[in-house]
């Protein structure tokens, strides 16, 4: 990308100096020599909005690396990136309102984005018209500032509608903010393209993950593929029966690949995979015991973003897809080691597999047990008659309990601090990981041991720099089933930073809502003593 080779242009000039011999060497050649990419380089670096109008802008390998080392240190952020974008005539004043609806209205997935975001919905979204438009883009003058909205919309549709028609809806988001924003939306792109390149780059202190994550050899593979045991019930749908098997699991591409050792247990998982319409992540586990290999299910819970355990389902005999997650004794229950949350996000980074050619929550639910009735779930688990390894081998009562007044209700935000060993010392870094979550986005996980060292703390943080708890894990031998045997419960603690409005307690942010969601940053997890305390050690405010 950086060269001073060319002499067409404009030369930059940063006269201050630096060092940056740290920084790790990232190659810029082919697809990512572009012009825009170079302008924007030069303007971030020197505050100076005139390269936007030059032609081309000639930058130098080392005004390049400099480039680089700030904005893979942070030094320039999101809010200057959104600076330059403001300095790019909106596209509102080129086209005109009147002009901008027309092309908008012309596709009618986009005319519905632009009703929904104007507030409109069903009965009367044909009331809209370029008034609305000139009012969005006020109220969203970048791509920036409409990223995460649009991402939440299109998530929120996925349940909603067929894949194809996802699809359409996801093409259609693409022109929309093509429409809206023009040169904006191109430069943007080019942003998150820079973004992306320096991600490894980052000039953060990461420790270093302790596992590594080995794939299997073919021998081992066949291994515990033929001494692999599934547990869980059958799959009924539409009145027939599907019995899960492990030459399923391996035909359509979710076979033992990649390898773990934790606490002296052996885990082998497969590759990620998309395990519902909901944007839901699933994975598949095959752990050896003395009574065999025992394939377990796994999934990514969509609001905290973190991996559990599947034991079991609610679903009826006509649903193609699971209707409700099982949560074991309790949520936290079910929560995967930090180690295996980390191995997940990496094993996702390599990409999912393909299970198009069946129904993909069959390979999920088909390792799990089954109920028909949310109420014969509830009353199984409450008489201690749960089935299978994991109420056998995980505690029914946390070994430390913070707990809720009751699932519609919550502690002053003010009441959640903690004293005493079992609070964390941030100074006791264990990992820090990126993963995704479909209504968050890209999360950054963190990991700190507690003061007395039985207990771990997971917080997240989202591109915001808004912050939440993931879990508290207790450090305890981990089981046939991938999670340890002892847990905690963190109650309020937990709180997500999108919670269902049921059990928002009147603190959600109805502004900042989707579906039945809403934020819990501005009214509840922004005053917690703890979230604070992360903060301030993490240098953020």
């Amino acid at each position: 990308m950086f060269n001073s080779a060319a002499e067409k242009g404009r030369s930059i000039s940063t006269r201050d100096g630096g060092e940056w011999d740290s920084v790790a060497e990232v190659d810029f050649a082919g697809e990512h020599n572009d012009r825009q990419q170079k302008k924007i380089a030069a303007c971030l670096l020197t505050k100076n909005y005139d390269f936007l109008n030059q032609d081309e802008v000639d930058m130098s390998e080392t005004e390049g690396r400099k480039f680089l080392v700030k904005l893979g240190s942070g030094e320039i952020g999101i809010d200057d990136e959104r600076e330059l974008l403001l300095h790019i005539e909106d596209p509102i004043n080129i086209v005109g309102q009147e002009r901008m609806f027309e092309n908008i209205s012309r596709n009618g997935y986009e005319r519905w984005i632009m009703a929904y975001m104007a507030g409109y919905d069903t009965t009367n979204w044909g009331r809209m018209d370029n008034i609305d438009v000139a009012k969005f883009v006020h109220d969203f003058p970048t791509p920036i500032d409409f990223e995460e909205k649009g991402r939440r919309f299109l998530a929120g549709v996925r349940p909603q509608v067929s894949e194809i028609e996802y699809g359409a809806y996801a093409a259609a988001m693409t022109d929309f903010k093509k429409h809206v924003y023009g040169k904006r939306q191109e430069y943007w792109e080019q942003m998150k393209l820079l973004n992306g390149l320096v991600a490894g780059a980052r000039v953060e202190t990461v420790a270093e993950p302790e596992h590594e994550l080995r794939v299997v050899s073919q021998e081992i593979k066949e291994a515990l593929l033929a001494n692999a045991r599934i547990e869980g019930d059958d799959w009924v749908q539409d009145g027939k029966s599907y019995r899960l098997t492990p030459e399923t699991l391996e035909r359509n591409g979710l076979g033992p690949k990649y390898e773990m050792s934790l606490g002296g247990r052996q885990i082998v998982l497969s590759d990620v995979f998309m395990a519902d319409r909901s944007g839901r992540c699933g994975a598949i586990g095959y752990i050896p015991t003395e009574n065999g290999v025992k394939v377990r299910g796994f999934y990514k819970s969509n609001s905290q973003g973190v991996w559990r355990y599947l034991p079991d389902y609610v679903k009826t005999d006509t649903s193609r897809e699971i209707d409700w997650y099982g949560k074991g004794t309790n949520e936290e229950s079910t929560m995967l080691p930090l180690e295996m949350q980390e191995m997940m996000a990496r094993i996702q980074d390599e990409g999912l597999a393909d299970v198009s050619r069946i129904n993909s929550a069959f390979l999920l639910g088909g390792t799990a047990y089954a109920y028909r009735t949310h109420d014969e779930y509830f009353q199984t688990v409450h008489d201690g008659r749960g089935r299978g390894d994991f109420y056998r081998e995980v505690s029914q009562k946390p070994v430390l309990n913070f707990g809720h007044i009751t699932r519609a209700q919550k502690r002053l935000p003010s009441q959640n601090g903690v004293v005493g060993g079992a609070a964390p010392d941030f100074s006791r870094a264990r990992a820090e990981f990126g993963t995704t979550s479909s209504l968050v986005g890209d999360v950054k996980m963190e990991s700190y041991l507690s003061e007395d060292g039985k207990f771990e703390w997971n917080f997240c943080r989202d591109k915001s720099g808004r912050a939440w708890i993931g879990g508290v894990e207790a450090v305890s031998p981990v089981t046939s089933t991938g999670v340890r045997r002892d847990w905690v419960s963190a109650g309020d603690f937990a709180t997500p930073l999108y919670e269902y409005k049921s059990q928002a307690a009147g603190y959600g942010d109805e502004r900042d809502a989707f579906g039945s969601y809403q934020c819990m940053w501005g009214n509840y997890l922004s005053k917690m003593p703890i979230i604070q305390d992360y903060l301030r050690a993490r240098g953020g405010r």
